[in-house]
């Protein structure tokens, strides 16, 4: 399960994963800072209320990157963020906000530097300890990055406390420092390449399966107009394949943004594919009302036993997959998508 929705309320397992590490990050930078004349508690204030403000900024940076949003889908506001975009600026924003708080309570930047230092090791350490328990794939891979950052920590950790005493030990903690980072950057990029999937570029190869470079399972649906839908019919176009039904919000916020997008980009070999979970509604004209309600184009095809959504996971709504012109699958994305995050999604 990659998302566990509570009526409305969607979260991924990814985000409670970084939270539970955040926390547990927090509470060994607390220990790690502690003093006896409580002064570490102002840098805890600083960074507990960055992190606030960096989660507002992600959330409602939207509203900057597609401010069109507010007029034609004004209900997106609760269910779509910012995005890759929107994490960066959270991120610029929270660091000029602990750089103002260490300025004005005149507190050393050094002492907001360490702190900071605690939190993107210690969390990124426990976070692939997670991932590791929990996915259950790739575990050499995840506790191998995790025990080479805790290892990072404990050894950046030791030589900057005894930084203060000479400039022989600030000399050595630059170049630590520096290797530190360049080890970093090699390490992510070795991460992020032994966790993607194999590409493969004869189609024949590939197996079935939901899996990145998978070749989609195939499935035979109709639409309320009697219309038989092939997903192997399409094959020549990219197909965002997406899993939703009328009782849904997020869907409901969704589905302007996914009008929006198929209007165009249907031009431009783009499909796309509105799976109905009709097992869930209370009819089919309700579906039919909501078709015509918000004016939808594309295909939606109801999938009356839920045979395709089990088939495709779809555990959760709304469920995307985006799949290319030789039927292979590209991203799986849960969640609702603004029209910005969709164009992300097939790489504009």
């Amino acid at each position: 399960m990659e998302a566990l929705q509570l009526g409305s309320l969607l979260l991924k397992i990814s985000w409670i994963l970084l939270f539970v590490s955040g926390i547990l990050a927090f509470a060994v930078m607390y220990f790690r800072l502690r003093k006896p004349d409580q002064s570490h508690k102002k840098i805890i204030d600083s960074l507990l209320n960055a992190a606030v403000l960096a989660i507002f900024v992600w959330k409602f940076s939207i509203v900057l990157f597609e401010p069109s949003m507010l007029v034609s889908n004004p209900s997106g506001l609760l269910y779509f963020n910012g995005g890759q975009q929107g994490i960066w600026l959270a991120a610029l924003v929270a660091l000029l906000y602990v750089l103002y708080r260490a300025r004005k309570m005149k507190t050393k930047y050094s002492n907001y530097a360490y702190a900071i230092f605690v939190l993107l090791f210690i969390s990124f350490s426990i976070y692939q300890v997670l991932l590791a328990v929990y996915t259950e794939q790739k575990i050499v891979v995840h506790l191998l990055y995790s025990a080479v950052s805790l290892a990072l920590f404990v050894w950046l950790d030791t030589i900057s406390r005894r930084v203060s005493s000479t400039d022989k030990y600030g000399e050595r903690l630059k170049t630590f420092t520096a290797v530190a980072v360049l080890v970093g950057l090699i390490g992510f990029g070795m991460y992020d390449w032994t966790l993607s999937p194999s590409a493969e570029d004869n189609p024949g190869s590939r197996t079935v399966g939901l899996a990145e470079k998978d070749t989609a399972p195939n499935f035979t649906l109709t639409t309320l107009d009697g219309k038989s839908v092939s997903l192997s019919e399409l094959r020549g176009k990219k197909v965002l394949l997406n899993f939703w039904a009328t009782w849904c919000p997020p869907c409901r916020a969704e589905m302007p943004d996914m009008q929006k997008f198929y209007t165009k980009h249907k031009d431009t070999g783009i499909e796309i594919i509105a799976v109905n979970l009709t097992q869930t509604e209370t009819s089919e004209t309700a579906v039919a009302s909501f078709i015509e309600k918000y004016g939808l184009s594309f295909i939606v095809p109801l999938d009356k036993k839920g045979e395709v959504a089990s088939r495709f996971q779809a555990y959760t709504v709304p469920t995307s997959y985006l799949i290319d012109e030789s039927g292979a699958i590209m991203k799986k994305r849960i969640g609702p998508m603004s029209y910005g995050q969709m164009k992300q999604l097939i790489g504009e």
